[in-house]
């Protein structure tokens, strides 16, 4: 290939990243704070309880929530370190942002907030300050389930607003902590729905019809009335389904049927889902339209492993689909002669009992 052709195809691909981008007032991981010193122009302030009890970005309690919340990231551990049955209250505002071009605004960042049972009091809140005074958008009290990522439209704040600020303040006396990490503030593009996840099937299940739901969110800036939403399995495609309602920007809709599909006990496939066509017109990011997730229904009976026409290829993916699918009834694996270079690792394979055995032999006895 000639170098005018290469740089001709490097330009074309940084004029594709930058038409289909969103547009950043606020991108912040955390990774130059420390200790309880927040990144540049941030604010980091105590309104009741002890003068230490502010948000930290060095993890002392030695949390490490995992994925996507990695590194340096914001947390208040009430337990850990304001331990001392008062009540307190911090909050973590970002720096001024300039909102005043924007037609949209919308509030993305990753968080883990896990809640003690005789928790009554602790709390989070997403408040937004508006050039003139502070808005409560959202309050968590329950807990998350494991790190969720959050999406709030901030548009009716922010919109015009050269001084605007959002901040977390973590309220009460829980035995429990609150972390943050990953904080956008973005203009979204005009048109943008996103495929969030495949909500069921969940293994484990039996083999059979199982409704396949998804939750789609709006990602962009207009509001979506209609899409088509497609799924395969192992590449095969199964029928559309054209969904329509009314999500405006930053809204979700779960549980959204869009067929079922009779699963086989034993048979690891791949369930790929993606949505098109929103309002009739081009998705504007097509990085977010599609998700997959590796299903099969329990296992019971008789199956035989390595060959030709073989149930389990491997045994690596043998115990994929014991780990994650689990037992119904006794399970016998049959496997073929030969030589295999592969890794068999099981845990605690749900149905797994006295009664219900698993047996794994060589065919030939």
């Amino acid at each position: 290939m000639s170098r005018l052709k290469k740089l001709f195809l490097l330009i074309f691909n940084i004029v594709v990243v930058t038409t289909y981008a969103q547009n950043y007032i606020l991108n912040e991981d955390f990774s130059s704070a420390s200790s309880t010193s927040a990144p540049i122009d941030w604010l980091n302030e105590n309104s009741s309880g002890e003068s230490s009890d502010l948000w930290r970005f060095d993890d002392p309690g030695s949390r490490a929530p995992g994925y996507p919340i990695l590194g340096k990231f914001a947390i208040f551990d009430s337990e850990n370190y304001s331990n001392d049955n008062l009540e307190e209250s911090a909050g973590l505002s970002t720096k001024l942002l300039d909102c005043s071009s924007a037609p949209s605004v919308l509030l993305l960042f990753d968080h883990y907030f896990p809640v003690a049972s005789d928790n009554t009091t602790a709390s989070g809140s997403i408040e937004v300050y508006d050039g003139n005074a502070w808005n409560t958008v959202k309050v968590f009290t329950d807990s998350t389930e494991g790190i969720e990522e959050e999406l709030i439209n901030i548009s009716q704040w922010t919109v015009g607003v050269t001084n605007a600020r959002v901040r977390f303040v973590w309220s009460g006396n829980g035995s429990s902590f609150w972390a943050v990490d990953n904080v956008r503030v973005l203009v979204p593009l005009l048109l943008d729905a996103q495929l969030n996840e495949i909500e069921t099937p969940n293994m484990p299940f039996d083999e059979g019809n199982q409704a396949i739901k998804v939750k789609l969110t709006n990602f962009g800036g207009t509001t979506i009335t209609s899409a088509t939403i497609n799924y395969s399995l192992d590449g095969v495609l199964q029928s559309s389904y054209n969904w329509t309602g009314n999500l405006t920007a930053g809204e979700s809709e779960s549980d959204i049927n869009i067929g079922s599909y009779f699963f086989e006990a034993g048979v690891l496939q791949t369930l790929r889902v993606w949505v098109e066509n929103p309002n009739g017109s081009t998705d504007l990011n097509g990085a977010n339209n599609s998700i997959s997730k590796e299903l099969s229904a329990s296992l019971c009976g008789t199956y035989t492993l390595g060959g030709e026409d073989a149930d389990f290829a491997s045994f690596g993916e043998l115990a994929t689909v014991l780990n994650n699918a689990g037992i119904t009834c006794p399970v016998t694996i049959n496997v073929r002669d030969g030589v295999y270079d592969d890794k068999f690792i099981v845990g605690n394979v749900l149905g797994n009992s006295i009664t219900n055995t698993i047996t794994i032999q060589g065919e030939s006895g």
